[in-house]
């Protein structure tokens, strides 16, 4: 989500939690109290999603942009607020012990998301999270189109 609609949508929340204490029907305070619940959820997934993204970010600045290592702890530390042992960590793993550890994880996360999606559409009301990942590793270690197989043509027959 792009800074300005979630500031948009904080706004609103604001407004709401305002508006909640001004309403004396129990059932519209039940609907607001659900309306705040799915908007903090979804600053909750938004907050996590970044915060999962930024190694991904400042790992792939460090090799592509050529940050030396001493940038890249200090990015690692004072933006991203990771102690010196962990900024120390993450550097290493992205540079020396595993350069393309960043590139290969990111890109077994979004097929791994988009098979969620292609699964969601295709199961519509009868897809459930928990049977999906549960699915997922019972496969094991597979390569991302030996998975799809599978779910196209275990999962998703199985659950219709």
């Amino acid at each position: 989500m792009q800074a300005a609609a979630r500031r948009e949508l904080e706004a609103a929340l604001s407004k709401i939690k305002a508006a909640r204490s001004t309403v004396t029907d129990k059932n519209v305070q039940e609907d607001i109290d659900i309306l705040q619940k799915s908007f903090n959820l979804q600053f909750r997934r938004e907050d996590f999603e970044l915060a999962h993204e930024v190694p991904f970010y400042n790992a792939s600045a460090q090799i592509f942009q050529g940050l030396t290592e001493a940038q890249a702890y200090k990015v690692l530390e004072k933006d991203v607020m990771l102690s010196h042992a962990f900024a120390k960590e993450e550097v290493e793993r992205f540079t020396f012990r595993s350069p393309g550890q960043a590139n290969s994880y990111f890109y077994g996360y979004t097929r791994l998301l988009s098979l969620r999606k292609e699964t969601e559409a295709a199961l519509g009301k009868k897809f459930d999270q928990k049977k999906f990942h549960d699915f997922i590793l019972s496969q094991g270690l597979l390569p991302p189109d030996l998975m799809r197989a599978a779910v196209l043509e275990d999962f998703i027959p199985s659950q219709r």
